[in-house]
């Protein structure tokens, strides 16, 4: 996953050309202005994806990046300021088998980040954005965001035994998840056993 302009700034100078060479998606860059905000188009979902802190005026950026190459999968465009489409956001199935994803935006959301990373096989311990998940082999710690229902998942059917804040007593048999209701800025730390 590429983020940006990677490769236009070179030692020569900026280059279009480059960031053919660094991320293998042929594109063009457009030294114009766009809203930080990128309209992603994922098979029939249409859906915005917008940079964190913007205010009723909106946030620009510059240069922008426009994905011209006919082997990219386009999956999302910018509006410029001078009312152009470039289609800043893309994907591409390499012939070694790998997938490269270009972002010109200036973010991406958790739950496109969470797309990508299962279309690769990643496994996500947890769908929410309103949270942050640390696990190993043997504990899953959650701390949340906001008030509410959560649900974990381990990689394979685990015992949940719940250390902190409280302790709970493992469940009698294994479960690939486990749902529980949290406080707001609070941490659950959770030993899980084969």
């Amino acid at each position: 996953l590429f983020m940006g302009t990677p490769g236009w700034l070179t030692p020569k100078g900026p280059d279009s050309d480059s960031i053919m060479e660094t991320t293998g998606i042929k594109s063009d860059i457009w030294q114009r202005s766009a809203r930080s905000t990128t309209t992603t188009i994922i098979g029939s979902a249409i859906s915005q994806m917008d940079a964190y802190g913007l205010d009723e005026k909106g946030r620009y950026y510059s240069p922008v990046l426009n994905i011209m190459d006919e082997n990219a999968q386009k999956l999302g465009y910018v509006k410029t300021n001078d009312g152009r489409k470039a289609w800043s956001y893309g994907k591409k199935e390499n012939a070694d088998g790998t997938v490269t994803y270009l972002c010109n935006s200036p973010a991406i959301t958790s739950a496109e980040l969470r797309r990508i990373a299962k279309e690769a096989g990643v496994h996500c311990y947890c769908d929410s954005d309103k949270g942050v998940v640390y696990a190993n082999n043997s504990m899953i710690a959650f701390h949340t965001a906001t008030a509410g229902t959560y649900t974990l998942r381990a990689k394979e059917p685990v015992k949940w035994k719940m250390v902190y804040p409280t302790m709970e007593d493992s469940f009698s048999k294994s479960e690939q998840s486990h749902a529980f209701t949290a406080l707001r800025a609070d941490t659950y730390i959770f030993v899980i056993e084969p």
